[in-house]
């Protein structure tokens, strides 16, 4: 697949981003992938049942994003995770969900407590900025 210097990237399923929020699931420029926040949502578009359950959602659709650009997680330069709430918590069972996902070189990454996210029942959001492969 080649990705234009400005493609929108858009995984089936993440098709109505556009024309009913505005944004693009990824934007490619200047050899990178930005990768907007992705929610914890299944293919039906329901919320996962708890904080932990929307947090795989979200690293799957996450993925999805990277895998339609050509990335996978290892691209991951910097990512960022919103978390509803008290984020002094979040360490205890989200560090081991990464550990499935990320090895040495490790991105840089941004974890912030937030008082709400812009779908209702959301808690947690992850955006993330990836290199794209070298062709």
């Amino acid at each position: 697949m080649t990705i234009h210097q400005t493609s929108a990237i858009v995984p089936a399923g993440m098709e109505s981003a556009g024309p009913d929020y505005g944004f693009a699931p990824g934007r490619v420029a200047g050899g990178l992938l930005f990768v907007s926040g992705q929610i914890g949502v299944d293919g039906t578009g329901a919320l996962g049942a708890t904080e932990q359950e929307q947090a795989r959602l979200a690293l799957a659709n996450l993925g999805r994003v990277l895998e339609a650009a050509g990335c996978g997680f290892a691209d991951i330069v910097e990512m960022t995770t919103m978390h509803v709430g008290d984020c002094t918590k979040v360490n205890a069972w989200f560090l081991d969900l990464k550990k499935d996902l990320f090895a040495d070189p490790y991105p840089a990454w941004t974890s912030m407590g937030v008082t709400s996210l812009a779908i209702p029942g959301a808690l947690i959001e992850i955006s993330a900025v990836a290199a794209l492969p070298q062709a």
